[in-house]
């Protein structure tokens, strides 16, 4: 029995799945709970959750190999470890280990906590810095004033982008072009967080074509963001006239938000409401950028004209073939049956390249405005190189983002890793694949999507829904998707 006269049941040692825990209906009846085993946040070494738990002796010897595993890697970096790859590195080791042993479910992991207080702490730190009269006491405890902002940016038009093509190859490209969204994801997010001074620990979440930025409610907060939206509608509109945009909305926090035991919670509320916001702001795409005046000036040249074979975008005017070949604005699109020459353009053909070389991609290096050096373009002088081998640590510039391995290079670079499903491909073409399959010769596409995602965060949690479940509901979903992607 507790000190407060609650009897609880046993503990046992593990964080409780979150899956579990998710509630739509009463109705359906309560799904049995499951737990995650101790393990490293690996795709070959992930162990599944299970309901039989092992003896409290073997329990304690797989926390112990656990943690000599990290101290063990922990130490080939040193002191001088670079806190994203410290943050990498703590997902990786304690994602599955319970952040407060002492409660009746466990279902927070020791990572989403840790980094989710350092998040809060940072932005609760800028936010009483900025007035020179704040730093009393008293203020750090008022949590009642509006302190953080919870930003979320949502990129629009993936669907319709990704699959606007129409030509031998489209694999590849199709294969380029998803995998070049989520960097674009990444980097956006990467790119707010710099302009406002933030670590990775306040991206909260970055996937399906949305990103979660905990921020503090300072002076200069919405200045920045305005500019920062402002700038990435004006690149993509230049780069893909409009097929994709970025929209972005916030909500102010206080403490009281992350508190609470009602239903819904407050932070649900939240959740929600910027949620709401964003659908408003996709209804009015580029509006960041509307009332420039060269919004309204006409794109494109009329007469005759050459268009992207792929895509039907307008790559240049009748005759000015051959200079835009040489500038490499336009690429030759080759086809032994076509006997007219065909062009596509600068951003197909490298989505093609790119859609080949994650074939064999062990990492891609993401480059900031401030590295030097080539890569595929990315938004605001962002670039990022594909390592198809494991680079040396001399030659890494940039954060170095390892695909499907948590081997990381000891020393001081700022590295990370991600699970991708996409590096593999055919043996041979498709014709020899379908020749090669049981039964019917032919191949197929599966596409999947998860049902009442917006209900499973708005009320799936009830009175549980705290700022660190729906995060930790977040991460796991979406490791959940990268795994079965694979």
């Amino acid at each position: 029995m507790a000190s407060d006269g609650v009897i609880r049941k046993p503990y046992s040692g593990h964080c409780r799945v979150f899956f579990s825990a998710v509630r739509l209906s009463e109705a359906r009846g309560n799904p049995p709970e499951v737990w995650q085993p101790i393990g490293r946040l690996t795709d070959e070494y992930y162990p599944f959750p299970e309901q039989n738990l092992p003896e409290p002796a073997q329990l304690q010897e797989r926390y112990l190999l656990h943690w000599r595993a990290f101290l063990q890697e922990l130490a080939q970096f040193g002191a001088a470890i670079h806190p994203d790859t410290l943050l990498a590195l703590l997902k990786k080791y304690l994602w599955c280990v319970p952040s407060a042993s002492y409660r009746n479910v466990p279902d927070i992991s020791l990572y989403e906590h840790s980094r989710m207080t350092a998040a809060l702490a940072v932005c609760l730190y800028d936010f009483l810095q900025e007035p020179p009269d704040s730093s009393a006491q008293s203020d750090v405890f008022d949590r009642n004033e509006k302190r953080f902002q919870l930003v979320c940016g949502d990129i629009t038009g993936i669907q319709r982008y990704i699959y606007n093509i129409a030509h031998k190859g489209a694999l590849r490209a199709l294969k380029g072009r998803s995998f070049y969204l989520q960097l674009l994801l990444q980097v956006a997010a990467r790119e707010l967080l710099r302009r406002l001074d933030l670590p990775l620990a306040c991206l909260l979440y970055a996937s399906g074509g949305k990103f979660y930025v905990l921020a503090p409610n300072t002076s200069r907060f919405s200045e920045v963001l305005h500019r920062f939206e402002q700038e990435v509608q004006e690149w993509l509109l230049e780069r893909y006239d409009g097929a994709i945009g970025l929209v972005v909305a916030h909500v102010e926090l206080c403490g009281q938000d992350f508190v609470g035991e009602q239903h819904p919670h407050p932070i649900t509320r939240k959740w929600a409401e910027v949620t709401e916001k964003i659908e408003q702001r996709k209804r009015q795409p580029f509006s960041a950028r509307i009332t420039q005046g060269d919004f309204w000036k006409p794109l494109g040249p009329g007469g005759s004209i050459v268009t992207c074979y792929a895509t039907g975008r307008y790559l240049c005017r009748t005759g000015e073939e051959a200079e835009k070949l040489q500038a490499r604005e336009i690429f030759l699109y080759e086809d032994e049956e076509e006997a007219t020459p065909r062009y596509i353009s600068q951003e197909q053909h490298e989505a093609r390249e790119l859609g080949r070389a994650l074939r064999s991609a062990q990492a891609i290096e993401l480059l900031s405005p401030d590295s030097s050096g080539d890569g595929y373009v990315l938004f605001n002088g962002w670039r990022f190189i594909i390592h198809e081998q494991q680079p040396e640590a001399g030659q890494v510039r940039g954060e170095l983002i390892w695909l499907n391995s948590d081997e990381m290079l000891p020393g001081t670079l700022r590295q990370n890793w991600m699970f991708y499903g996409g590096n593999w491909a055919f043996e041979g073409d498709f014709d020899q694949a379908a020749e090669r399959a049981r039964g019917s010769r032919l191949l197929g596409a599966l596409r999947m999507d998860v049902d009442n995602l917006g209900q499973i965060f708005r009320d799936g949690l009830g009175a549980n829904a705290t700022f660190s479940r729906v995060v930790q509901l977040s991460t796991m979903l979406d490791f959940f998707l990268c795994r079965i992607s694979e």
